[in-house]
Formats: structure tokens, sequence, C-alpha cells
């Protein structure tokens, strides 16, 4: 990915939204220092856009450098422009574990959990493992805190769990199904709500 957005920002230097996605899957590859520069980069392009999405960016980026103080700066600027993004509270709640700010830290769980139920997701599979562990050690602290769980995950309604069956079973269920379908007869029955 990041050499396609490379390739775009060769083909045109101007494209601030380029900047900003190579800052992102900067972040996400470990390389916090640079996705600083292309995050400035596209906000020096594109003055007049929302600063929510590269301010939670560069926060990020100074989260995975360790510059916990810089990185708080600039994600409450981020959540001041953009509020209803989770994943500002997210890092923002980690960087004040990791000060110490505890109190602090719960409060942004709590204006999150106004958001979202998921308060804190583990980070993508994709990040490298000194990323992944730096976030999740900010998140440890409410783990031990408080033992709720993630809800789980949502299931379809429309369909049912259904017990293995044998192949006499499965036979037996297309001779059925044939003859229905014979003498006009639906072979399903529709998802009730």
């Amino acid at each position: 990915m990041i050499g396609l957005v490379d390739r775009a920002l060769a083909l045109n230097p101007s494209f601030a939204r380029g900047w900003l996605m190579s800052g992102l899957l900067r972040v996400w590859a470990g390389k916090p220092d640079s996705a600083i520069e292309h995050v400035e980069t596209a906000l020096r392009l594109s003055p007049r856009e929302h600063m929510g999405q590269p301010l939670t960016a560069m926060g990020m980026a100074y989260f995975f450098k360790r510059q916990f103080e810089e990185a708080a700066s600039k994600l409450l600027l981020s959540i001041q422009d953009h509020s209803g993004s989770p994943l500002s509270y997210r890092y923002l709640a980690a960087c004040y574990a990791h000060m110490g700010q505890l109190d602090q830290a719960r409060a942004i769980v709590a204006r999150l959990r106004a958001i979202t139920p998921l308060s804190c997701r583990a980070p993508s599979s994709c990040a490298p493992p000194k990323t992944a562990s730096s976030f999740s050690q900010g998140c440890a602290w409410r783990r031990g805190r408080w033992n709720d769980h993630d809800p789980p995950p949502r299931r379809d309604p429309c369909r049912r769990s259904v017990p293995m069956r044998s192949a006499s079973e499965l036979a037996t269920r297309k001779h059925v199904s044939r003859s229905r379908a014979a003498h006009g007869r639906p072979t399903t029955s529709a998802c009730r709500a």
C-alpha cells in the first residue's frame, strides 16, 4: 500500500489526501517520524481541511514515539474538531495511562463508552509488534481495574445454529427438498425477524 501511495504522490505531489494516507500508513508501519512529516505536508497543502483526522494521525505517531504529552495535545485538538471519533479517545486514554494520569484516563474512557461500547480494542493486526505492545500496555490498566468484557460479536438473525448432520441425514434432506420442489412447494422458509 505504501508503494501505491508513493506512486500517486510522485504523479501528483499536491495531492493532500494522498499525503495524509501516506502518513497514516507509515504510522501503522512503525515509521512515526516520516508519518508526522507526511501529515504536516497534507495540512500545508490543504489548510481548510477538517483537522480531526490529520491530528489523530499525528497524535498516534507521537504516541508510538512515546512522546505522550505531545500526543495528548494533538489528540485533544482532534477531539475538539471531531468529537465522535473513537480512535482519538482510545489513544488519548492510553496516553494518560502511560503518563500515570489514571483519573483523566478513566474520564476519557467514560466519554468513549458514551460513543461506543468497545472501549479498548486491540490495534490492527498489520501493526508491528512494538506498536501493538505500546498500545496494549496503555490499555492494560483498564483490564486490570474493571472486569468487564467487550460485547460478543453480532450474529445474523436469519442464521440459526444447526447441529452437524450425518451423510445419511443430508441425503434424506436432499430427497425431501426435491420432492417438495416437484410438487410446487417452497424448499426454504423465509427469515423471520
